[in-house]
């Protein structure tokens, strides 16, 4: 039979963030029920939790340690799909070597635009999908992932088909340019306006589940 909600039951520390709570709203010895289609239908003490409505009880009492649980962090600005790595210029910045130095020799963000540029679909996909998973595992659950390691229309158009067709999420995928034509060419080369926009006006209430690409509704 499948599961129609889920409690999480005996959490030792929950931080809710209810403005109607004192600090940062913990409830201590608390409880989560979750419905079927990802809805919080409870959230406060586990003596007062609908335990017998649950399909699935998760007992934390069971583990020892003082856990805490968290609302999802939410990642609203990051670059997921690139190639290559700085982290040989990191260390000269801690050096001291200045950034324009770096840059005029052909690293900085031009390195990463090399290197994204001459990657494979299948290349970047597997690489932004590792970073997703770490997301995930350091307690991710909503990720914005922007182009802009392009800086050409075949380029951008190239990481919003990673974003959109391999890696498999709801996502909004945002475009950086510092002209509004550029923007305008990705709409082209993506399928016209009707893309970009289709994505803000469908998804604009969405949750993103990086761990398993399922769709939550936004509460």
């Amino acid at each position: 039979m499948a599961v129609s909600s889920i409690c999480v039951h005996h959490i030792p520390c929950l931080v809710t963030c209810d403005p109607g709570r004192e600090g940062l709203g913990k409830i201590y010895d608390a409880s989560v029920v979750f419905s079927s289609d990802n809805i919080i239908r409870y959230v406060g003490r586990a003596d007062e939790a609908p335990v017998d409505t649950a399909d699935k009880v998760l007992d934390l009492s069971v583990l020892r340690g003082g856990y805490v649980g968290l609302p999802g962090l939410v990642d609203c600005h990051t670059h997921s799909v690139f190639a290559g790595s700085r982290s040989a210029e990191f260390a000269e910045r801690l050096r001291g070597v200045p950034y324009v130095e770096i840059l005029q020799r052909g690293g900085g963000i031009l390195s990463t635009v090399s290197a994204t540029r001459v990657a494979s679909k299948e290349e970047l996909t597997a690489s932004a999908r590792a970073r997703i998973n770490q997301f995930v595992r350091n307690g991710c659950t909503t990720c914005e992932i922007k182009s802009g390691y392009g800086l050409s229309v075949e380029a951008e158009k190239k990481i919003l088909e990673v974003v959109v067709h391999a890696i498999g999420l709801w996502l909004f995928s945002n475009f950086v340019f510092s002209r509004v034509k550029r923007i305008r060419c990705v709409k082209r080369a993506t399928g016209g306006s009707e893309v970009c926009r289709g994505w803000c006006r469908r998804f604009w209430r969405t949750r993103y589940l990086a761990s398993s690409g399922t769709r939550g509704r936004s509460t």
